[in-house]
């Protein structure tokens, strides 16, 4: 049987080497390649936004996971599950202080809400029509939405609709915390790779290439931990000069949400009103809603202040983009794409400066590493500079890392 099958088999023609594509067909091949990524990002595109904040996530726990490993000498493995747990630790934590604080507020704030309504219910009964500043505003149909009944609010289909959004949502949360814990585990063979793609010819420029990529990116992470600071210290003393209760833990909380430019210190905002308006001032002979207007005003000057001066000069020194490049990028952002892109756009601008250097040069025929990168470290400020040694540790560590590869 065995012989049969020898006979039968098919004698292939012997080559000593397989012939190289032509320039046609690699062109054709780079366009096909091109198109098949187009199609594949559109199709999960909805996915895209959880792998990003989940690669963001990684990338800010992998210092402290470098740290572990280089200092305490424990297997990467150990490392991540430590630091992933002590997270999702400090994160539950959190929440479980806070939810019951909030929904206690929340439940104030929805009667101070029921009461304020009923009273602009009655006001408007009086008078149907509204003159301000030489303009006239009907109010009718105000006054048919106060008197529309609640439980047309809670019907079956909106409840429907509430419960199938927060079944998404809570499977989003579910893919970024399983996609960050194995971007955590396995970036050091993924980023070898990534770095082992290109030609060994073009080995050395990609390397350099990362190498000022990931410097864009943690000088920009290094100037908005700045300015998350600096936020929370302005808040909680503007605050605390109004005798805006709790002061330093909502200035600590528009601190925290000033990571996403506008829409987070907005938020912050809103819950201090919230808070102002409920309780008033611990010592300003003010009432609640001028208290309110006068938390409005603070937190309002500050966000301003933040947005026309202090986050474009700041992201301007850390990433070098001119401060009013910085300004319109962010304000472009909100109006015309979403909170992820505004989180994203200026270290995105950065990347792509780099990118576009290196292409220009190739392209006349330049060589791209006869100037320095004008990307220069910037010296951190003295509450984030334990971070800062994390950070040079990291970098040293994927340097050590990247040149074993390349040997």
């Amino acid at each position: 049987m065995s012989d049969e099958l020898n006979n039968n088999k098919i004698d292939l023609p012997q080559t000593d080497k397989t012939p190289p594509w032509s320039r046609m067909t690699r062109y054709l091949a780079v366009v096909f390649v091109c198109l098949f990524f187009i199609w594949l990002l559109g199709a999960v595109r909805p996915l895209l936004g959880s792998l990003v904040i989940s690669a963001l996530l990684a990338y800010i726990m992998n210092p402290s996971v470098a740290r572990l490993t280089h200092h305490i000498r424990i297997r990467r493995g150990i490392a991540v599950t430590f630091i992933y747990i002590l997270g999702l630790l400090l994160i539950t934590g959190s929440l479980s202080l806070s939810i019951p604080y909030l929904i206690e507020q929340g439940r104030i704030l929805s009667e101070e809400l029921v009461i304020v309504g009923r009273e602009l219910e009655r006001r408007i009964a009086l008078q149907q029509t509204l003159f301000f500043v030489g303009f006239r505003f009907p109010l009718d149909d105000l006054l048919e939405v106060l008197q529309t009944p609640s439980v047309e609010f809670l019907d079956l289909e909106r409840i429907f609709n509430v419960l199938q959004s927060v079944s998404q949502n809570f499977a989003w949360v579910l893919v970024v915390l399983v996609t960050t814990y194995y971007l955590l585990l396995d970036w050091p063979r993924l980023r070898d790779w990534l770095l082992s793609l290109p030609p060994p010819s073009h080995t050395d420029d990609i390397r350099r290439l990362y190498e000022e990529v990931k410097g864009i990116w943690w000088s920009y992470l290094r100037g908005q931990i700045s300015l998350m600071i600096l936020i929370a210290i302005l808040n909680s003393i503007g605050g605390a000069i109004i005798g805006l209760p709790g002061a330093v833990a909502l200035g600590m909380l528009g601190g925290f949400l000033d990571i996403v430019p506008s829409v987070g210190p907005l938020i912050a905002m809103i819950i201090a009103m919230a808070v102002g308006f409920i309780q008033g001032s611990t010592y300003l002979p003010l009432s609640n809603t001028l208290f309110a207007l006068l938390v409005l005003a603070v937190y309002g000057g500050i966000q301003t202040l933040e947005n026309v001066w202090l986050r474009p000069r700041i992201m301007s020194q850390n990433v070098k983009i001119h401060p009013a490049v910085v300004f319109v990028a962010i304000m472009a952002s909100l109006v015309l794409s979403t909170i992820l892109v505004t989180l994203l756009i200026i270290p995105l601008i950065g990347t792509f400066m780099v990118l576009g250097r290196y292409l220009r040069c190739r392209i006349f025929g330049l060589d791209p590493w006869a100037l320095e990168s004008p990307l220069q470290p910037v010296k951190p400020a003295e509450p984030i500079r334990n971070l800062m040694e994390m950070v040079h540790l990291q970098d040293r560590s994927e340097a050590r890392g990247v040149n074993e590869t390349g040997e």
